[in-house]
């Protein structure tokens, strides 16, 4: 069976990797192709394969146009599209009808609140294709890999002695993301060390300002890491900067019992600290490195809110349903 993902140009980097987590969890059958080749890092499904040609989602309404799309998509036995830059493959399906393959387009709250959803649904809907509300599906990780555990192989550079206390962070390293206010937090932390994961431009001037805040060798930039489980592993609470991070480390770090120090309004169980500025990041993070138990407490919590709300087996079993149910086709 074959899937086309249409994803178009200006589409969130965590809509990609949500559609790829699904894909990766589908039947190794099914042979998927995106529309835009470079996001099969961030699409990440071994042997996916990306369109020869990008196809004409822009420009003049026209027939034309539209029976290009039809063409260039004829091949896929189901098409998946995501978000308003797909919308002409939605206008050559109520064109071409049944001409085309079944299409099922997912859509999200910040698109209803536009006003694009009448719009998808008006062009949609009587071309028999199915919409699904993206955001009424949970993001789901995979509970068994991460699970509480040993730390296992110690990220690069970073050594523990006895005493040491962990602060982890996965994030680009680019400014405006609320790092160097990280680093000036965990300085004042004895015996704290900060381990950032992600690699980006901004490496040397964030060391820079560890030496100024005098956290020094303590800040550890292992660089990007792809086992992410294992570097959850290494850390005592995992802190996100004011920039935020991605939804789905948020709940692999649940998921692994991590306590969690995050901006106001993240989406997290109560029991994790919210911080509103640099002050309240460092009391909470001065608090949670003091009070073993506490993190305990809330790592526990997060860990059963994980397995309740947040199983990657129910996230893809509830896509598989939609798919196979708009492709008339049994995938299992």
């Amino acid at each position: 069976m074959r899937v086309l993902h249409v994803f178009g140009a200006d589409v969130p980097p965590g809509i990609v990797e949500r559609a790829g987590r699904v894909a990766r969890g589908l039947p190794r059958t099914l042979r998927h192709t995106i529309d835009n080749e470079t996001l099969l890092p961030i699409f990440d499904v071994p042997g996916a394969t990306g369109l020869r040609e990008a196809l004409p989602l822009h420009g003049k309404a026209s027939l034309s146009r539209y029976t290009r799309i039809a063409t260039m998509v004829a091949d896929a036995d189901l098409i998946l599209t995501y978000g308003p830059d797909t919308l002409d493959v939605m206008v050559a399906r109520r064109i071409f009808g049944r001409k085309m393959p079944p299409l099922v387009h997912h859509e999200t709250s910040d698109a209803r609140r536009s006003g694009y959803d009448r719009l998808v649904r008006w062009l949609v809907i009587p071309a028999a294709a199915t919409v699904i509300d993206s955001d009424l599906i949970e993001d789901g990780v995979d509970l068994k890999a991460f699970a509480p555990g040993k730390p296992g192989a110690a990220l690069a550079g970073l050594e523990r002695h006895r005493g040491d206390f962990v602060i982890g962070c996965i994030s680009p390293l680019r400014s405006g993301l609320g790092l160097a206010a990280l680093v000036r937090a965990v300085a004042v932390i004895p015996n704290a060390k900060l381990a950032v994961v992600g690699g980006g431009p901004d490496a040397n001037a964030l060391a820079g300002e560890a030496r100024r805040a005098g956290l020094g060798s303590r800040l550890v930039l292992p660089g990007r890491v792809r086992d992410t489980a294992r570097a959850l592993r290494q850390f005592d609470l995992l802190a996100v900067p004011s920039g935020g991070i991605d939804r789905f480390t948020l709940i692999e770090a649940m998921a692994t019992g991590l306590p969690v120090v995050a901006p106001a309004g993240t989406e997290l169980p109560a029991e994790n600290p919210r911080y509103a500025g640099a002050d309240e990041l460092r009391d909470h993070l001065l608090r949670l490195a003091g009070n073993r138990d506490l993190r305990m407490r809330i790592g526990e919590a997060n860990r059963a809110a994980a397995i309740s709300g947040h199983d990657a087996t129910r996230m893809i079993a509830a896509f598989r349903d939609i798919y196979a149910a708009a492709a008339l086709i049994d995938i299992r």
